[in-house]
């Protein structure tokens, strides 16, 4: 009796801990949202908060579960109910009309705690408060209010008059934080590093362009406009909305060091959005006037010189990009001009591909639709991580082989082995993963991980192994009969 048994091992091309920190966006001028921890992201409609433009929202690094949001006013917990001393989390907060938020509110996590930095700069320069309120910060400790979160400390970062620019940054070391912005009226980079300790004395750095003016009505538009770090945290861009000043910077995660400003455009239209993409080859900058996206190729020899306008929205505006953890850019849009967000519109554009040149990132203008909800100038002001197939195990091209035979009267075996993620169903009822296979015929096993499933087939014959009958006995040799000697 002869037995088969077959060790089959399937395993994913990759198996990596998912971010989920920035899975959960709540923005926009009537409570829209988006759930990026389904396969195809869904649609959010269980908030209120009016978001015009710095809005930022963190969920829990590895379940994905929402903690909190914020419009820089106002801190909400995952009830959706304002958390305790979660109300005018800076100065300005309840001085400001409440559809009207600040530019680049970010929230960065204390390593090795359950707090988190909530960092508020102040309005273009200081329109309403004269520069007072400079940088804020607001603590949030989510073991407060029974795991629901509440504001306990607030304290400032940087002390007057500084833009709307601010951006969270990775340390090199893997554990801790940078928060960056930048000053008004002055060239000035202010930086501190977030620890396990909390929040470190701010540095101040001269280097780049002098951010002041920017042209009527308020001679404050200089000061609007985003910055945004790289996926490798190495490099910076600094966008100017008034003059239209698109400027890189060299960053160094270890140190927080600043240096080796570059001009790469004056853009006419009203740069506002900027964002890289996941590759860090491209740059990509959105306009409010002109209604346009334009791309950079980075790595060229004069980058400058690669501008090319991938998208256009005729009539309308651009504000935020945000790349997504489904490895899309995502980009607000609106009609009405740079004033007011009224005439919001009910979608989002899309750049499908933004690691490809040109045409090739695939924009497309109505990329996503928000089910009836409206957006504004913000997405989503937290850090952005390198997409990857999170939490989603990539399934097998083939589980089993083609076919296997096996003797009459025995058996064979096939054992498999599935990567963590997947899961599989025998489609004849079949409980164990293991198999033995006793009698032919076809079986089907299907494989699935959250998103998809695959189906692959085996094909099982019985051969009869049974030793032939014996060959017969060799012919006998006739023995020759001896003659009478008389007769030789």
């Amino acid at each position: 009796m002869r037995t088969l048994i077959l060790f089959l091992t399937v395993l994913s091309a990759f198996s990596l801990e998912a971010q989920l920190a920035s899975h959960i966006w709540y923005f926009g001028d009537d409570g829209a949202g988006i759930d990026f921890r389904p396969c195809e992201p869904e649609i959010l409609d269980d908030h209120d908060m009016l978001g015009w433009e710095g809005v930022a929202t963190i969920s829990d690094e590895s379940t994905g579960e929402l903690l909190f949001y914020t419009n820089g006013q106002f801190a909400w917990n995952r009830d959706h109910v304002i958390m305790p001393d979660g109300m005018g989390l800076s100065a300005l907060g309840m001085v400001f009309t409440p559809n009207n938020t600040y530019t680049q509110v970010a929230i960065l996590p204390q390593p090795a705690s359950n707090r988190y930095y909530v960092f508020l700069p102040d309005l273009q320069g200081g329109f309403i408060s004269t520069g007072l309120n400079g940088c804020q910060y607001a603590v949030v400790d989510m073991d407060g209010d029974g795991g629901m979160g509440e504001v306990v400390d607030r304290g400032p970062v940087a002390p007057q008059y500084v833009t709307e620019k601010l951006v969270g940054v990775r340390h090199s070391n893997g554990t801790d934080y940078w928060i960056v912005g930048h000053g008004w009226e002055n060239d000035i980079y202010y930086v501190a590093e977030i620890t396990a300790a909390g929040l470190q004395p701010t540095t101040f750095t001269s280097v780049g362009s002098t951010h002041i003016g920017g042209g009527a009505p308020f001679e404050r538009l200089n000061s609007i406009g985003e910055l945004r770090v790289n996926f490798q945290d190495d490099r910076l861009v600094s966008v100017q909305y008034g003059d239209g000043i698109i400027e890189l910077l060299d960053f160094d995660a270890s140190s927080g060091t600043i240096s080796n400003p570059q001009v790469l455009s004056n853009e006419p239209g009203g740069p506002y959005g900027a964002t890289f993409s996941p590759d860090g080859s491209k740059l990509y900058i959105s306009t409010i006037l002109s209604g346009e996206i334009l791309q950079f190729y980075l790595t060229a020899p004069i980058p400058a010189d690669t501008r090319t306008v991938v998208g256009t929205y005729p009539g309308g505006n651009f504000g935020s990009m945000r790349v997504a953890p489904d490895g899309k850019l995502y980009i607000s849009r609106w009609v009405g001009g740079p004033i007011v967000s009224s005439g919001t519109d009910g979608y989002l554009a899309v750049i499908n591909e933004p690691d490809l040149t040109g045409a090739a990132c695939d924009f497309v203008l109505d990329g996503f639709f928000l089910d009836g909800l409206l957006g504004s100038w913000g997405l989503n002001s937290i850090l952005e991580y390198l997409p990857v197939d999170e939490d989603v195990v990539e399934l097998p091209l083939n589980v089993l082989p083609d076919s296997l035979t096996y003797c009459i009267d025995s058996f064979t075996t096939v054992s498999i082995s599935l990567d963590a993620g997947l899961d599989y169903f025998w489609t004849d009822g079949y409980v164990d993963l293991n198999r033995v296979f006793d009698s032919p015929g076809d079986f089907e096993i299907a494989v699935y991980n959250e998103c998809d499933t695959v189906f692959d087939q085996i094909n099982i014959e019985a051969i009869d192994c049974s030793e032939d009958d014996p060959p017969p006995p060799p012919p006998q040799e006739e023995e020759e009969e001896e003659l009478p000697t008389d007769c030789k």
